[in-house]
């Protein structure tokens, strides 16, 4: 396909191999089982079984997500999450370092709350392995850091930025009030990581910068990159610290369709699409820092940025920053009654499809209601990947490789070359 998901991008990185949308670590074949498809062998395997490496998967997605899971599983169907999370206990691959969420994908299906279509206690077994089990910001700061850690902070993706740590609504926190930010996520895992004489590699992913701008919410979206880009501001100071031995590649898995194209305010009583201010008229956005921790104090200021989107369904444009997560669009089933011939008879039955609709709830009160058509399939209620290049930076051992125009699998290549590792011999 021509625009990517993030199973088989980050795949790429993992194997120097192209696979097909929502596969990862595979070659696709042409039968319907998902665990069947010949596999291919990833950073996780070559690093174990060559160096005996240390292997960190670090996320706020849940941990068999597909930009995590890429790295370590074997699957033609990202969505066999229960599946991915038994195999992390595979000696060829089991990363030393897990955090994120998706902790139901590790309990037995007789707890509440477990989406395992077992009674397998995944979190036990890792348990039975010498892992320390941590699933609260507390937990994980006090966790020792000469044992593997398995860190499981909600049962599903973890929070946002703004959610978790400013607006902290018990409504959207759902009782996890205790989530590590990536900054301390990134300090744990190179605590244990780093214990390895033999080195480690690390993946750590800002994973909600893609799923904020799915839900076409690029405030959220923008705090949660602050926090990635705090988190690679730790590593590179960790990683002078420790003879700058390190390589670190900052790429995203693929690219999203928006654009700022200036401000938006209503300083002077225009709403909506007549507030948008382009060209001479953008005036600066009034974002501050009073605190001065990186972070906008508001993410809503009177003069804020005005973001659009190349994609999208149906949905109400207000330019207002939405203090409770809001879809742009709800998922409905459209029925209607379709007539067939039967001999001489017409038979009528109902027919039924997946749809969507604009969410009303984001609608902003006093404001026009701009609803903006949909430009994508009424079937998809997000706002969906496009096909632009991304940017890739890095620095440290091994840099040097990387530069111009590079398809995605030379990551990989790139990696093993920092390494001075030919994967093709044990």
């Amino acid at each position: 396909s021509l625009v990517t998901d993030s199973a088989n991008s980050a795949s790429a990185y993992a194997t120097g191999h192209k696979s097909v949308v929502n596969a990862m670590g595979v070659y696709e074949d042409s039968t319907k089982d998902p665990l069947d498809d010949p596999k291919v062998e990833n950073l996780s395997e070559i690093l174990k079984r060559t160096r005996g490496m240390s292997i960190g998967i670090i996320t706020q997605a849940e941990s068999t997500d597909a930009t995590p899971a890429a790295i370590i599983g074997h699957t033609r169907r990202r969505a066999n999450q229960d599946f991915l999370a038994k195999s992390y206990l595979d000696d060829n691959h089991r990363p030393d370092v897990i955090m994120g969420g998706g902790s139901a994908r590790y309990l037995p299906s007789s707890v509440p709350g477990s989406k395992r279509k077992d009674n397998d206690n995944i979190i036990q077994d890792f348990k039975d392995k010498g892992y320390t089990f941590v699933s609260t910001s507390k937990e994980m700061m006090a966790a020792p850091s000469d044992k593997p850690l398995l860190g499981l902070f909600h049962t599903g993706t973890m929070n946002v930025y703004i959610d978790r740590e400013m607006l902290k609504n018990p409504k959207v926190l759902k009782g996890f009030t205790d989530q590590p930010n990536l900054m301390n996520m990134t300090k744990k895992s190179l605590d244990i990581l780093s214990k390895n004489p033999n080195g480690f590699f690390a993946m750590i992913e800002g994973a909600s910068i893609d799923k904020q701008l799915h839900v076409m919410d690029w405030q959220r979206a923008a705090y949660d990159t602050i926090e990635f880009d705090k988190s690679i501001e730790y590593a590179e100071n960790w990683a002078k610290e420790h003879g700058n031995d390190t390589l670190i590649i900052v790429v995203a898995d693929h690219a999203h369709g928006i654009s700022i194209s200036g401000t938006y305010h209503e300083r002077d009583g225009k709403k909506g699409p007549e507030a948008v201010r382009v060209y001479a008229k953008s005036i600066f956005p009034t974002f501050k820092d009073a605190d001065h921790d990186g972070f906008p104090d508001n993410p809503d200021p009177d003069v804020t940025l005005a973001v659009q989107y190349a994609n999208h369904p149906e949905y109400y444009e207000n330019y207002h920053f939405m203090k409770t997560p809001t879809p742009p669009a709800l998922s409905v089933t459209e029925t209607k009654e379709e007539a067939s011939k039967v001999g001489d008879k017409i038979e009528y039955h109902q027919v039924s499809s997946a749809s969507s609709k604009a969410n009303p709830a984001r609608i902003h009160p006093g404001d026009p209601e701009v609803l903006m058509p949909a430009n994508t399939p009424k079937d998809d209620a997000q706002e969906a990947h496009a096909a632009d290049d991304v940017l890739l930076n890095a620095g440290g051992p091994g840099s040097e490789y990387f530069h111009g125009t590079m398809d995605n699998t030379e990551v990989f290549f790139g990696i093993l070359r920092a390494l001075g590792i030919n994967g093709n011999k044990k």
